[in-house]
C-alpha cells in the first residue's frame, strides 16, 4: 500500500496546481482544484466563475488522491503482483492520479483481459 506522505502530497499539488475556480484542462474538460474532474452531477456546483474555498480545495484533493492510491495499488498488484518501492509506486500513483486510470481500465494497461 502506498503511503501517502506531505511530501508526495505536496508533489502533486505543484505538478497540478491549484485552481479555486472551474477551468478546462488540457484536453478541454472542466476541472477544479488540485486537477479534479468536474464529474456530471457537480456542474452545478463548480460552474464557471464560482470560487471553492481551499478547504473544498482540499476535500477534493482528499478524495482524489486516496481513490488514485488505490487505483495505483490495484495496478501494482495486477500487473506486478508484489510491493513495489514507496519511490516507484508514487511515480504510479501519479500517473492514476494524472491521467485518472479508471479501477475498469487497470487490467488492460498491463496487457490482461
Amino acid at each position: 500500500m502506498i503511503d501517502l506522505t506531505d511530501e508526495l502530497k505536496d508533489r502533486v499539488r505543484i505538478h497540478e496546481g491549484v485552481r479555486t475556480q472551474m477551468y478546462l484542462d488540457s484536453l478541454g474538460k472542466a476541472t477544479i482544484g488540485i486537477g479534479h474532474l468536474i464529474q456530471p452531477h457537480e456542474r452545478d456546483r463548480y460552474r464557471e466563475g464560482v470560487e471553492i474555498s481551499m478547504e473544498e480545495v482540499e476535500e477534493l484533493f482528499d478524495i482524489d488522491l486516496n481513490r488514485a492510491a488505490a487505483g495505483a495499488d490495484l495496478l501494482i498488484d495486477e500487473c506486478v503482483g508484489h510491493d513495489l518501492p514507496q519511490p516507484v509506486a508514487e511515480v504510479i500513483l501519479e500517473m492514476v492520479y494524472q491521467l485518472g486510470l479508471k479501477v475498469s481500465e487497470i487490467s488492460r494497461t498491463c496487457g490482461k483481459p
